[in-house]
């Protein structure tokens, strides 16, 4: 009897990133839910860059996976294989499926199972969202073909995955709708010691700040968050914009150019700084323009904080208790919102329960992968 491990390929180039949110955050936690409770499989991860990434890619993917670390520069590797897409990566790593968690191009013989996944189609529907080099880049690394070529993709929600059929008009018998996951078992458990060490880097209070998170990029809206602040009658409580410079972030944070005290930016923040934000704020505001998933409405969620969101893209079906779902083109309805809760006793009524609350966790989505993978 043959007893050969099947190979899975894994292009898990989106672990080369210093900082580590968004969607590389779902390729770690995925790829390392996959590995771990799945040892009839060998995982054969695929990185490449110029500069040295072994001190960046996470020590703990490594330790349980075999992986094959190129040196070529990107950019000469990217463009090369748009005009001669070979070497076959999943031949130099002889694997049987090939899983991709982001649309990273890379040449695949045809014999191989090519799994996708495709967080939002945001750069489709309005570039404006970005800069010129980043549609560039979409434009080069061309998702639309690797949709098409795909053999099954994974959407992370039923938003994005009606974009795919509406905008690329892929068969809808070919996505997969898997929601993103928030690591509940990772907070810390120092809450105290942790707590008043975060809130005192940035003299906070607890129950004394509204918190935004999300990288600063017109997308995010985050110019909508300090508008309705400052036209709120919440301005007695201090604003919180958490979470790394993006494009424009200078246009974003202009108005911080003037004398606000009450307006605190942290830049990027690490997990438990972000715990300590989420588990102290008053309330959690994300006007996004557009969401494939929206992670940090779950995150808010989860630690039973009220929340003032998006009613477009993703937004509406990943929550459905203690949000209140609001244009996000219009500041003068976040504004009222705000408004209303001042009110300690609305606050209350919005609040979550999260004793009811059942969100899917990170091995629940990896199994749910490797069933798209591998079936």
């Amino acid at each position: 009897m043959n007893t050969t491990k099947k190979r899975i390929g894994i292009d898990a180039r989106m672990l080369q990133e210093a900082y580590s949110s968004g969607i590389p955050e779902y390729a770690y936690y995925v790829i390392k839910n996959i590995i771990l409770n799945n040892p009839d499989y060998t995982f054969v991860l695929f990185f490449n860059s110029f500069r040295n990434v072994s001190n960046i890619i996470p020590k703990d993917i490594l330790e349980i996976s075999e992986y094959k670390i190129f040196r070529i520069p990107n950019k000469i590797l990217e463009w090369t294989w748009r005009f001669f897409p070979y070497p076959k990566i999943d031949t130099i790593l002889k694997v049987d499926y090939f899983f991709s968690p982001h649309f990273y191009f890379i040449p695949l013989s045809k014999k191989v199972k090519k799994v996708l996944t495709i967080h939002d189609l945001s750069f489709e529907k309005d570039k404006r969202y970005f800069s010129f080099r980043k549609n560039l880049w979409h434009l080069q690394m061309n998702p639309k073909v690797m949709a098409k070529k795909a053999d099954k993709i994974i959407a992370v929600s039923r938003a994005t995955k009606n974009d795919l059929i509406d905008i690329y008009n892929i068969d809808e018998n070919k996505i997969v709708v898997i929601p993103n996951a928030y690591d509940f078992d990772t907070k810390s458990k120092d809450t105290h010691n942790n707590d008043l060490d975060t809130l005192r880097k940035w003299s906070l209070e607890t129950n004394e700040y509204i918190l935004f998170l999300g990288t600063i990029e017109p997308r995010k809206n985050v110019s909508m968050v300090i508008d309705s602040y400052l036209k709120s009658k919440l301005i007695n409580k201090k604003l919180v914009i958490a979470g790394k410079k993006g494009w424009l972030y200078k246009k974003a944070l202009s108005v911080l150019k003037e004398k606000h005290p009450d307006i605190v930016f942290t830049d990027y923040i690490t997990n438990r700084e972000k715990e300590a934000l989420f588990r102290n704020c008053y309330l959690f505001l994300f006007p996004a323009l557009y969401e494939g998933f929206g992670v940090p409405v779950i995150e808010a969620s989860s630690f039973g904080k009220s929340v003032v969101t998006s009613s477009v893209s993703s937004i509406p079906e990943i929550i459905n208790q203690g949000a209140l779902f609001i244009n996000p083109h219009v500041t003068s309805y976040y504004t009222k919102a705000l408004d209303l809760l001042i009110d300690t006793d609305n606050i209350k009524s919005l609040t979550p329960d999260t004793t009811k609350q059942d969100f899917i966790q990170w091995k629940e989505v990896a199994q749910k992968t490797l069933e798209s993978i591998v079936l």
